[in-house]
């Protein structure tokens, strides 16, 4: 008997499935729940960094246009102020371009007027380089204004944009983290498999072990023997004779192969006028053992049983402190066995066996009795013989 598998405070096959079912519950199913619930979140995060980000590049690329439009007004304010500087008294060309300019700037339309009013005066000198001053003036504040402007929207947007790619890295970060997690959630499922596969094959193993042992197998042997021959011990024929006789040898050594010589053996065991009667009641088609032989050899049977049984439920015993899945086989009842399956653990030991005495059929008082008796009844005639009434 193996004694590594009886041995209290050793690691076995059942730390090891303690061990697996800790990893699944506690690791690999909160890992896997965890990804699962972090993922939609994270998808969302990502969807909405990346519009922000195009609405960051949108609101940019508005802005610049806007600005660009500013600077285009202001170069033209600039460079209208720089003509009418350079010779203001020439009414015919600061006329041609204030109409030039009110088509681009209608404000510019008052100033025209006044001009034209003023033609051949000396005002108009006056008013014309008092405009081209002021409008340079204008046109240098707008500049600086749209190019602030510009440089301001310029970092608003790169600041929406670095926002933006700040969402989608973090986003991505989360979807990685996701399936880290989900990863180790496969590692560890696939690590309770594994050590699932590992115990199953370790109880496979354990209960091949337990079938193989000697002690095993001979009471295996011996339950339908056992059976076989309580049904047979009243039986007054040679067939039932035999199967008691077969009973005795088997219990006696369940691995032996029982010969006809066996059979003598068991005959011979008896006293002289045992061995005559049983001769006797052969030629008549009886049993050839006496009553007296076959309560004797039922009780040897019955005691080589209880033997085999204490061996079995021993071993029974010591393998329930590491294997408790090894369903155990019916134990020996008194007069039956047991009709339980095996169960998912062992079975006490049966309380023994109960050996009633062999009373056999009753006889008869009177030749009223024996009269009443049917045909094919059994019977106790005086000398103590099972027979049966024609």
């Amino acid at each position: 008997m193996p004694q590594s598998w009886i041995q209290p405070n050793q690691n076995s096959f059942l730390e090891t499935f303690a061990q697996a079912e800790q990893l699944k519950n506690y690791r690999s199913t909160n890992a896997l729940n965890e990804a699962k619930a972090a993922e939609l979140p994270y998808a969302r995060e990502r969807e909405e960094a990346l519009n922000a980000a195009q609405i960051a590049k949108a609101e940019a690329q508005t802005g610049k246009a806007q600005s660009d439009a500013r600077n285009s007004d202001g170069d033209f304010a600039m460079k209208m102020a720089e003509f009418v500087a350079r010779d203001p008294g020439n009414e015919q060309a600061v006329l041609g371009a204030f109409q030039f300019g009110v088509d681009r700037f209608p404000a510019l339309g008052g100033i025209a007027a006044k001009l034209e009013s003023q033609r051949g005066t000396p005002a108009f000198a006056e008013t014309a380089a008092s405009f081209a001053m002021s409008a340079k003036d204008k046109a240098a504040q707008q500049l600086d204004v749209a190019q602030f402007g510009e440089q301001q929207r310029h970092n608003q947007a790169g600041e929406g944009v670095a926002q933006a790619h700040l969402g989608v890295a973090q986003a991505r970060l989360g979807q990685d983290e996701s399936q880290f997690a989900r990863s180790e959630a496969g590692k560890f499922a696939r690590a309770d498999a594994r050590l699932q596969a590992e115990g199953g094959a370790q109880d496979t193993r354990l209960r091949q072990e337990f079938n193989l042992l000697p002690e095993v197998k001979n009471y295996k042997t011996v339950i339908p023997i056992v059976q076989s021959a309580r049904e047979a011990v009243d039986i007054d024929t040679p067939a039932a004779d035999m199967n008691l006789v077969y009973a005795a040898a088997k219990v006696m050594d369940p691995e032996s192969v029982v010969r006809e010589s066996e059979t003598e053996m068991v005959v011979k065991s008896g006293s002289p006028a045992q061995q005559w009667l049983g001769q006797w009641e052969y030629i008549k088609g009886g049993g050839r053992l006496t009553p007296a032989t076959r309560r004797q050899l039922m009780n040897e049977v019955e005691s080589r049983a209880k033997g085999h049984e204490n061996l079995y439920t021993g071993t029974l015993e010591q393998y329930q402190s590491g294997a408790p899945k090894i369903g155990s086989l019916p134990l020996l009842r008194a007069g039956r066995a047991s009709a339980q399956p095996p169960s998912t653990g062992f079975q006490p030991p049966s309380a023994g066996f109960q050996i009633a005495p062999d009373q056999g059929p009753s006889a008869p008082q009177s030749k009223a009795e024996f009269d009443a008796l049917p045909s094919g009844a059994r019977f106790t005639d005086p000398t103590g013989q099972i027979r049966v009434k024609p």
